[in-house]
């Protein structure tokens, strides 16, 4: 997947290519106001040319809001505006983390928080500017609403994490450094994605896109958990017979 180990302006249609197939096809009603920075205006304008299955991802242009930047990062920049983009999975969770912009910036960087009563708290700056950091949520889209074969193995040691990434490739452009404890990997034919995080004593987790843990989940050591998707069941099935020797719980809040 040259697309993600070296990220550039043309990494999300070249993915969504391989991934999501279909053909780009004319424009589709959809625009994004003016007034959003010009990352989010080009990603509605490709994702509005695509045909079936549609790439979604982030909140729909309608569904963007204004919320207020309340305590984190820095007191200097509180009870000042910014545009919320992007809900992940985990986000309907107590603390769920949310990620939002400053919508006068023409390419912000991406701040992640937790929302309460339209207040982002709690919030830092991941110094990653939005363009690039949609290749992140086009991969996590991805992971999370995989219409393929999938596979989510937990309570993982370190060893276990060794063997089950062992055969797979590292992205190694330095979007995928943007969140310590978490990692991103693609087999050699580009036909598997991977992401795995680090989970540690009292839920301290790896990974604010893809969060595993539940309540049910109280560890009190060091655990790691991998998310695999597929475009062909062949690529997954040498990690179906490694899931079966662990003999792991096979929850997942993915169904799979």
């Amino acid at each position: 997947m040259d697309e993600l180990m070296v990220v550039d302006p043309d990494s999300i249609p070249r993915f969504f290519r391989r991934w999501h197939g279909g053909e780009e096809g004319p424009p589709a009603d959809g625009a994004v106001p003016a007034d959003r920075p010009a990352p989010l205006r080009d990603w509605f304008a490709l994702v509005n040319r695509w045909t079936t299955p549609r790439p979604r991802a982030i909140l729909s242009a309608a569904e963007m809001r204004p919320v207020t930047l309340g305590w984190g990062g820095s007191d200097e920049e509180t009870e000042r505006p910014v545009l919320l983009f992007w809900e992940p999975l985990s986000a309907g969770a107590p603390f769920g983390p949310v990620f939002a912009v400053d919508p006068a910036d023409p390419d912000p960087p991406v701040l992640i928080g937790g929302l309460e009563d339209d207040v982002l708290n709690d919030w830092s700056d991941t110094d990653v500017p939005l363009s690039r950091f949609l290749v992140v949520v086009a991969v996590a889209d991805a992971l999370i609403d995989s219409v393929g074969p999938a596979l989510t193995l937990r309570q993982l040691t370190a060893e276990q994490m060794d063997e089950v990434t062992g055969s797979l490739l590292p992205l190694t452009d330095p979007l995928w450094a943007w969140e310590n404890g978490s990692w991103y990997w693609c087999s050699a034919e580009g036909d598997l994605l991977a992401h795995g995080h680090h989970v540690g004593p009292h839920l301290d987790r790896g990974s604010s896109v893809l969060d595993w843990a539940g309540p049910e989940w109280d560890v009190d050591e060091d655990e790691y958990a991998v998310r695999l998707v597929a475009l062909r069941p062949e690529a997954l099935a040498p990690f179906e017979r490694l899931d079966e020797r662990f003999g792991r719980d096979r929850w997942s809040p993915y169904g799979n």
